[in-house]
């Protein structure tokens, strides 16, 4: 079984109103600034983990100095467009 789909059977048994999860955003994805691939990084994590709630974007550690600053924007504007971080989520 893939990570994602053991992600989604997590999710799948979480009670909603009692679990989130948070972070996993790889920063070494961010590291290589290309948007294509942290466009799939950000895409892939939120679409996984936020149906019915729960889920925080975040780095999956501190975010080291070899993510530019705008490496850094285009990942929060991703989250604010796929409704990550607090914002509403939007249907895939």
């Amino acid at each position: 079984m893939t990570s994602r789909k053991r992600l989604r059977t997590t999710l799948a048994r979480r009670p909603p109103d009692r679990l989130s999860f948070f972070g996993n955003i790889d920063m070494d994805v961010l590291a290589t600034g290309d948007r294509a691939a942290i466009r799939h990084e950000v895409t892939s994590k939120i679409r996984a983990a936020s149906p019915g709630g729960g889920y925080i974007h975040q780095s999956d550690h501190s975010v080291p100095p070899t993510v530019s600053y705008a490496a850094y924007c285009y990942w929060m504007d991703l989250a604010r467009e796929l409704g990550g971080a607090g914002w509403r989520a939007r249907s895939p």
